[in-house]
């Protein structure tokens, strides 16, 4: 759904982000937010919608806590890593 319809994302201040990967069916177009035939390859249990930043997170290979192993995990909390990282850099 177009996360502009959901709280916290919608709300002021806030930066959504949009879980996206390769194999993913769904697919949103990267300037305007709607789903389309031909763009990004966004996660199926991802929101989308305009100005929503998008990063990797299905699938996405993480260490685990103990520091030594790693494993797979997906969902917007696996992207927003890559996007905390992005803003640092603004």
């Amino acid at each position: 759904e177009d996360y502009k319809n959901h709280l916290p994302a919608n709300h002021p201040g806030v930066i959504a982000v949009g879980a996206i990967w390769p194999s993913s069916n769904r697919q949103i177009d990267g300037v305007t937010g709607l789903p389309i035939n031909e763009a990004l390859n966004v996660a199926d249990f991802s929101n989308w919608g305009e100005g929503l930043i998008w990063a990797p997170g299905d699938n996405t290979y993480f260490s685990k806590r103990d520091g030594v192993n790693f494993d797979n995990h997906y969902g917007t909390s696996a992207a927003s890593p890559f996007v905390g990282g992005v803003v640092a850099l603004l």
